[in-house]
């Protein structure tokens, strides 16, 4: 990655950032592996968002396994996993306070680094182009040891790293002094951070038990059938309720893999309790569905899973159609038969008067 060089004469606000940037980085080692578990935040601030989007958005991982997303305000944040808020509602408020917290900090560092004047153009519209300051924070499990983490910082896609030869553009040395102690404070605070809101959520998680991460939940599956106005006949196929997210739906015909009718990766979805969502549509020719079958796999699933579209039954009419029928034939047999009934009896009056006379 670049070196970011901040054009001259360098404000003291994007010196002490950028000083702090390289507070923060401490060396690196090697993420998770076998018998390691580590926690991940990753941040991403916009400078100009798109209509309807938050200026920042926050994602947390567990082991590569997301568990959180965060949010504009005003928004819930949703968890990701269904054991997201195994430690409870109180510390998941605590955690997306600290997220928001955090978020907000970045959007003023982001602001501080673009400059006031260029700043408010582009938050304004008034200025073409966007830029994007990114952080990640990370913390680590080693057995039973702990590693204090990091931080790390992107701008527009390039890794922050402190050019020490801006520390040579401040007016004086107690003004660099000044600077100096007062990002110190700020690295304190993202150390803190991370022992907060990354080390003590992950050893919150890995005392809930192993197999509580790696939970399994199988998709629920719903074939149906929607017309179209033309010869031809839509099926969609969907998948919900299942987690991890990694699924894939495929329609048959006749037993084979049709092209037509492939899961598009972006078609998986957070459904907003910690579970996914997907589905997969195949246009089919009417009168031939029973020729297509939906083919699931999920690493939850017994083997594979297959669906089909079923005809509904023929509907029975409303049982207030069924009372009225029944009414009106009651209705009829009894005129029926009193009509019967009075002629019969006007018949066998007018045969003994006959007999009388």
């Amino acid at each position: 990655m670049g070196v970011i060089r901040v054009p001259r004469p360098l404000a003291a606000a994007q010196l002490g950032l950028l000083l702090l940037l390289q507070l923060l980085q401490p060396a690196q080692t090697a993420a998770a592996g076998t018998s390691s578990h580590y926690l991940r935040y990753d941040f991403a601030i916009v400078s100009q968002p798109s209509q309807g989007q938050s200026s920042y958005t926050v994602l947390g991982y567990l082991d590569g396994q997301p568990f959180v997303w965060c949010c504009r305000q005003g928004q819930r944040a949703e968890p990701r996993a269904p054991w997201s808020q195994v430690q409870g509602p109180r510390s998941w408020e605590r955690l997306i306070r600290s997220l928001k917290t955090v978020a907000q900090r970045l959007v003023i560092d982001l602001k501080s680094m673009m400059g006031t004047k260029e700043t408010e153009k582009v938050w304004n519209g008034e200025a073409p182009g966007s830029h994007t300051l990114q952080a990640l924070a990370m913390c680590e499990f080693q057995g039973n040891q702990s590693n204090p983490g990091f931080w790390r910082y992107g701008y527009d896609g390039q890794e922050l790293i402190l050019d020490l030869e801006m520390l040579n553009l401040t007016e004086t040395e107690s003004k660099r002094q000044e600077e100096i102690r007062k990002y110190q404070r700020r690295a304190n605070l993202e150390q803190d951070f991370l022992v907060r809101t990354c080390l003590h959520p992950l050893r919150k998680y890995l005392e809930a038990g192993v197999l509580t991460l790696q939970k399994t939940v199988p998709p629920s599956v719903r074939v149906t059938h929607h017309g179209t106005f033309s010869k031809k006949s839509t099926l969609k196929c969907q998948a919900f309720s299942f987690y991890p997210p990694d699924i894939s739906l495929t329609w048959l015909q006749d037993g084979k893999p049709t092209i037509k009718g492939t899961q598009e990766s972006q078609s998986v979805r957070p459904q907003g309790d910690g579970t996914y969502q997907s589905y997969v549509n195949v246009e089919v020719p009417s009168e031939e569905e029973s020729r297509y079958a939906c083919l699931v796999e999920h690493q939850a699933l017994n083997g594979t899973f297959t669906g089909i579209w079923e005809p509904p039954p023929p509907k029975l009419p409303p049982i207030w159609i069924l009372s009225g029928c029944l009414a009106s034939a009651l209705v009829f047999v009894g005129t029926t038969i009193v009509f019967i009934w009075r002629r019969w009896k006007r018949k066998r009056t007018g045969f003994r008067t006959k007999e009388n006379v």
